[in-house]
């Protein structure tokens, strides 16, 4: 009788440890999840500064579902192992979509700031496996595009990001430039 109750004890104190390191994840996710949307908050506020797009109405919004299966949580020494860890908050690198769309907006050429302005209205940021060098149009310089993969419709621009890409500006510019 005293082994199953000692064997039920040691189940109930498992179940508690597992609770325990699923409560620690979630929180260090919202912890990260606060830290991307600050940087993306700050990012599109550089959109609507007078010096590049002007006031607008541009708002943002993430589909943190499409990211939850693709953040590595590792231990504290998973970086001296060579491993890198990936969680929300390393969404805030899609801010660069918004330094992109400035960088369009500072241009001299007046009607492509003026599309911008009023053909986006919201960006919407998801994770998106197919976004990757070897499947998206050519970017900069004719060469493989390493930026996200963009789509405009009904005033919604999707930014299809990954945790591959790079030059995320400069391809984000060099789309708006050949779309708009």
């Amino acid at each position: 009788m005293r082994s199953r109750h000692w064997l039920g004890g040691l189940g109930i104190g498992i179940g508690l440890l597992a609770s325990t390191l699923a409560l620690a994840g979630d929180v260090e996710d919202k912890k990260g999840m606060k830290t991307a949307e600050e940087t993306l908050t700050k990012a599109l506020a550089s959109v609507s500064a007078p010096q590049s797009c002007g006031k607008n109405s541009m708002k943002f919004s993430i589909d943190w579902p499409s990211f939850a299966d693709t953040y590595v949580h590792c231990s504290p020494d998973c970086a001296a192992n060579g491993k890198l860890e990936i969680g929300p908050q390393n969404v805030g690198g899609s801010s660069a979509v918004f330094d992109g769309m400035a960088s369009v907006c500072r241009d001299d050429n007046k009607d492509l700031k003026e599309a911008l302005v009023a053909k986006v209205k919201n960006v919407v940021i998801k994770y998106d496996p197919t976004a990757t060098p070897d499947k998206l149009e050519k970017g900069v310089g004719g060469g493989p595009n390493s930026g996200p993969r963009l789509t405009l419709k009904n005033g919604t621009l999707t930014v299809g990001y990954n945790w591959k890409l790079a030059n995320i500006s400069s391809e984000t510019a060099f789309w708006f430039r050949k779309h708009l």
